[in-house]
């Protein structure tokens, strides 16, 4: 049974200069897993909220929008409020309630449920995601991981038939995507669900999916099943956003999409060979030195730092890893000033934080993007923050060009900072902290949103900056970035820096905080974490 049916689909924003959604057409029958991907911009969002009657955006809309063969848009509201749920990116956006139970009952209530017929429901819906214990808790108690799952069982609870979803793993962590997949995954296949899910992690998402979607510019460029997707995007210039187990071996008759079967391949038909080690050697001096750190919110709270240090030198890319909830973001709060530890010692170029007087973020020391990047603007247009900061900083405006082109954000900067796109916004608002020209740059998830071409883009941004001298610590669940891209990676468990190594030698020696490609050439390439290091020492038996 047919459940969607989009039809010569066009969109555009007020003001734009371009259609966001361009004749877009398809159909998605009950039941089916699909996967919408595309790069950053590419109009992922706006479709889907055009699919959920009270999300969809302000703007010129041309085309029919059919659910279950009648128009989306005359549909009973209480009928798409109920059968099509929504579960968006950010979980602080959707989550309005300060208990689970109440958030639970929320959607029930609105739409006149009876007492009784909410206990029940509520309860139902507790067993089978198993969070009994969390109902009484209040939400801003919850990990990020636990938002989301919230969130997920928020929409569940209201008996939908349908179940969109905007890139909902991008703030967990690696075991907490796991998790938030395999109950994506059980809710489809035990229930029958519909599942459209739009992802730029598709290592997980493909092996599950029936179709995908791939869009690019406003436009549908593929819809196919996830191997013939594979196969049509190898040829093209998006073919860095496909599974690793696909880009290793895409010259196999039986395309690989999965780790599970880009093992099979690899212990049927390859010797074991060993990948060099690769250290990049830094005699620069000390730049960022934590000692015994310890930290708190509250002053009869949990510690959330304890005992913590961390070394790091002039022209570092570091990554700290870490679960949901382990402190990663309370340690650049620490490190930038916007937050204190009330015991141990933070020196930034071997001197006390304490000694920098006012707010170090504005002394060109320093610059810091945060994890909800839209808290970086305050105007109408990108354009505008950027010049309130030339302005505060006394800089030149011609610096608004050159980070412009850097970052390829030139046509977005006469755009008002919230109708971007999660992976625009968060290009935009690294470009603002990167005015100053800071020696450190503390980066708060800066690859959430963001698709693989312009991660790619951005790896090679940082590198470049590094060669300048510039010191770089992010705080990322993004391990296939983090190999790519630092020259050592840290875990963050318990309040402590527990190790700190070479990116192979982390991810390599990690069974769960690991790369897919480290998972696939497991004792079979010793060493390689990444695509390029698994090709380059593939060898045929």
């Amino acid at each position: 049974m047919e459940i969607f049916r989009v039809k010569n689909l066009s969109f555009s924003y007020p003001e734009a200069d371009k259609k966001a959604l361009d004749d877009v057409s398809f159909s998605v029958n009950s039941g089916e897993f699909i996967t919408l991907c595309g790069k950053s911009g590419s109009s992922k969002t706006t479709l889907l909220k055009l699919l959920k009657p009270q999300l969809s955006p302000k703007g010129d809309k041309n085309g029919e929008i059919l659910y279950k063969g009648n128009d989306l848009y005359t549909t009973e509201n209480a009928v798409t409020a109920t059968k099509i749920g929504y579960v968006m990116q950010n979980t602080e956006t959707q989550i309005v309630c300060d208990t689970v139970i109440k958030e639970l009952a929320f959607g029930l209530e609105n739409m006149g449920a009876n007492p009784f017929e909410i206990k029940r429901r509520i309860a139902e819906i507790s067993a089978f995601f198993g969070i009994e214990e969390w109902v009484l808790k209040n939400t801003n108690e919850l990990s990020g991981g636990q938002k989301q799952i919230v969130s997920l069982a928020s929409v569940l609870v209201m008996n939908p038939e349908v179940i969109i979803l905007d890139e909902p793993t991008s703030q967990l962590d690696p075991v907490a995507t796991d998790t938030f997949f395999s109950l994506l995954e059980k809710i489809n296949r035990q229930f029958g669900i519909t599942i459209i899910l739009s992802e730029h992690n598709l290592e997980q998402c493909f092996p599950m999916s029936d179709r995908v979607i791939f869009l690019d510019e406003g436009k549908i460029v593929c819809d196919d099943t996830p191997k013939n997707a594979c196969r049509k995007i190898l040829k093209t210039d998006m073919k860095k956003a496909l599974p690793s187990a696909t880009r290793i071996f895409e010259n196999e008759n039986n395309l690989p999409i999965s780790v599970r079967e880009g093992r099979e391949i690899i212990l049927d038909g390859y010797e074991k060979t060993t990948c060099p080690i690769v250290e990049k050697q830094n005699d620069n001096e000390e730049i960022i030195s934590l000692k015994d750190v310890w930290f708190r919110y509250e002053k009869n709270g949990k510690d959330v730092l304890k005992g913590l240090d961390l070394s790091v030198k002039k022209g570092e890319i570091l990554a700290i890893l870490g679960s949901n909830g382990s402190g990663k973001t309370t340690l650049l709060n620490v490190i930038s000033k916007l937050r204190k530890a009330y015991k141990g010692s933070v020196k930034l170029k071997n001197t006390a934080i304490s000694s920098y007087k006012g707010n170090s973020l504005y002394r060109g020391i320093v610059g810091f993007l945060p994890q909800n990047p839209k808290t970086v603007f305050s105007n109408d247009t990108v354009r505008e923050d950027f010049l309130e900061s030339c302005k505060a900083l006394s800089k030149d405006e011609s610096v608004i060009d050159e980070i412009s082109k850097k970052l390829s954000i030139s046509h977005l900067l006469d755009r008002h900072p919230f109708d971007l796109s999660g992976g625009e916004i968060q290009k935009c608002a690294l470009g603002r902290v990167m005015i100053s020209n800071p020696e450190i740059l503390l980066l708060d998830e800066p690859t959430k949103g963001l698709d693989a071409f312009y991660k790619s883009e951005l790896s090679e941004i940082f590198t470049k900056l590094s060669e300048e001298g510039k010191t770089i610590l992010i705080v990322t669940h993004d391990l296939e970035f983090s190999a790519n891209t630092a020259h050592s990676c840290a875990m963050l468990f318990d309040g402590e820096i527990v190790c700190k190594d070479t990116p192979q030698k982390f991810f390599y020696e990690n069974y769960f905080y690991t790369t897919s490609c480290a998972s696939i050439a497991k004792d079979v390439v010793k060493n390689a974490v990444t695509v390029s290091q698994v090709t380059e020492n593939l060898r045929k038996n």
